[in-house]
């Protein structure tokens, strides 16, 4: 989980800064790409209790434990959060 990564491209700093011109431009694009880092490092947080959280479901009951079914409903909860449903 590690491996994915956090670092922010300049270029997508720049779009987000066109994008959003009300963004306080005194802050800087240092300021925007650790603000977009920040929001990197908790989605991988998140990623990796949502892992974690079916790994110990199939710690308690590994005999009834579907390993496809559980990673289509964590894909299904996933899209809900990103609003891609």
């Amino acid at each position: 989980m590690e491996k994915l990564r956090i670092d922010v491209d300049p270029a997508l700093v720049a779009e987000l800064q066109s994008q959003f011109p009300l963004l306080p431009k005194a802050n800087g694009k240092e300021w925007l790409a650790g603000r977009a880092m920040d929001g990197l490092k908790n989605g991988r947080h998140h990623a990796l209790y949502l892992l974690n959280e079916l790994e110990q479901k199939r710690a308690l009951k590994p005999e009834g434990f579907d390993l496809n079914q559980s990673l289509a409903d964590l894909r299904e909860r996933v899209a809900k959060l990103a609003g891609n449903q």
